[in-house]
């Protein structure tokens, strides 16, 4: 039998290889644009802009960047006023605290005259990752330390067309794998709180996958203002066998919808700014949007899920060129956290809080095709206190939760 090679087989072997090593949230899809709070829409600067708008491929030219960071996340969690006085107390939620997510693109642009241009190019990088490890069993959830762990890992293939230099349509079809682990629910572990008891908790890694798609706009509409519009349709994914006892719809966990625009202006040849507005969709993901506690057990359509709200995005940022070989960006993010008071007790396992992020980074090219940029990530400290949080069931009183996350990030760009 002759060998041959089947590209169905290497976007799962290389979104399996980023698995173990990329574990952040897509703040650092682009360390670049990260230094400007990932104002990418309107403002495309490198190949991993695709992962906010496919169109901005187009933009860039040939270019290639690799990127890699340390990122260091802390949290912690409190329990008060609960009838079962040994539940109550203040828990560290991150043991692990550091990640090291890594990041890849590549794009090629061809003219084919009368003013048309095309560009296709490939990238990886994280979507979405949150994990918390608490150091000793919660007593509301089980018998063994609790914590939870949960990656979305992207491969995107690109494609983008230019017309007149001034408007550009691009499409990525996107591979997405998650991850997820669940350990320390063992009080949910039965046939009256879960449909598929033994498929709970403490199962090790359980995966789905699936494709999906974002399409995306970008229009220089003169030479110093340009904008931009993206949409990703929810992204259906295969079942969670191993935890279709504890997420809705035995194990469904789709990717969101997600619908964002984009402005930028250059105010001088050397100063951009730049600003990005994106909705996420969680209302349709059950196992996420479905309020703690529900009607029916866990792992039915309309089981228990983490409460999550809808989040708006704002992004700021601004790009200042100081030389031939220098240039510095600074910006700021903002999205309300998806956690709702009312839902702080079931996000003990998610921790996810922090809704303000400062960013800056800073780029040295130090020839005519290569380049090195540096950027640093800070998200300041959120607590979201619990109000009507703990059932009365489990002893009432309520959850207090609270993270704060710190990231640098290091990029090597090559102009080819």
């Amino acid at each position: 039998m002759k060998p041959y090679f089947n590209i169905a087989y290497v976007f799962p072997l290389i979104t399996t290889l980023f698995l173990h090593t990329s574990q952040v949230e897509a703040v650092f899809a682009s360390a670049k644009s990260t230094g400007m709070a990932a104002t990418s829409i309107s403002y495309p600067i490198d190949s991993l802009a695709g992962a906010y708008n496919p169109a901005g491929i187009a933009v860039v030219g040939d270019r290639l960047d690799v990127e890699a960071a340390w990122v260091r996340d802390t949290g912690h969690g409190s329990v008060h006023k609960n009838l079962l006085s040994i539940a109550n107390g203040s828990f560290e939620g991150m043991k692990t605290k550091d990640a090291y997510p890594v990041g890849f693109g590549l794009t090629k642009t061809w003219n084919l005259g009368c003013d048309l241009d095309i560009a296709a190019g490939v990238i990886v990088y994280n979507r979405n990752y949150q994990k918390t490890t608490f150091g000793k069993p919660l007593i509301l959830f089980g018998t063994s330390r609790p914590g939870l762990e949960y990656i979305n890992e992207t491969i995107s293939p690109i494609i983008a067309v230019k017309i007149y230099d001034s408007h550009t349509i691009g499409i990525s079809a996107n591979y997405q794998v998650e991850r997820i682990k669940v350990n320390g629910l063992q009080n949910f572990d039965n046939i009256f709180r879960s449909i598929a008891p033994n498929h709970v908790t403490n199962r090790g890694y359980g995966y789905a996958n699936g494709w999906g798609a974002t399409i995306g706009y970008f229009g220089q509409i003169t030479n110093c203002l340009s904008i931009g519009a993206t949409y990703q349709p929810e992204t259906k994914m295969s079942r969670i066998t191993k935890y279709k006892g504890f997420l809705a719809d035995r194990g469904k966990l789709n990717v969101p919808q997600k619908i964002g625009f984009g402005i930028a202006y250059k105010i001088l040849p050397c100063l951009a700014v730049a600003f990005d507005v994106e909705h996420i969709r969680w209302k349709p993901i059950k196992s996420l949007s479905n309020p703690f506690p529900a009607v029916e057990r866990l792992g039915e359509v309309n089981g228990p899920g983490f409460g999550f709200s809808n989040q708006w995005y704002y992004r700021l940022g601004m790009e200042w060129q100081i030389d031939e070989s220098w240039t510095a960006r600074i910006g700021y993010r903002h999205a309300n956290t998806p956690v709702r008071k009312s839902q702080t007790a079931v996000n003990l396992l998610t921790l996810d809080t922090v809704e303000d992020y400062l960013t800056a980074g800073l780029t040295w090219a130090f020839n005519c095709s290569s380049e090195i940029t540096i950027v640093g990530a800070y998200g300041f400290e959120n607590e979201v206190k619990g109000k009507n949080s703990i059932p009365l069931a489990f002893g009432g009183g309520e959850v207090n939760i609270k993270e704060q996350k710190f990231a640098v990030g290091l990029a090597w760009g090559w102009k080819y």
